[in-house]
């Protein structure tokens, strides 16, 4: 098929390659795929980011819990010394 413009053919359609859309052909299909890695690596990022802050507060309570079982045992410890300081005192 052939097509006239201006009294000249299309270079399209007379099977010549045109350097220059093929040029732009392949560049948009190389950023075409530069943008689809970059969104999955994008999506990959906030996947890992999602599982560490999970990871972190879970971390985060069960340093929190053994805290305050560590205060728990202290205070009761302290209560024990203060006891037998007040015994021996009483001897």
């Amino acid at each position: 098929m052939e097509v006239k413009e201006e009294g000249r053919h299309s270079s399209r359609y007379r099977g010549e390659a045109c350097v220059p859309e093929i040029f732009f052909d392949r560049v948009t299909l190389a950023l075409r795929g530069d943008l689809e890695h970059e969104r999955d690596r994008r999506l990959q990022l906030a996947d890992t980011v999602l599982k560490h802050r999970a990871e972190f507060a879970f971390a985060q309570l069960e340093n929190e819990r053994a805290l305050t079982s560590l205060r728990d045992e202290l205070r009761v410890a302290r209560g024990i010394v203060d006891r037998s300081r007040a015994e021996i005192t009483a001897l």
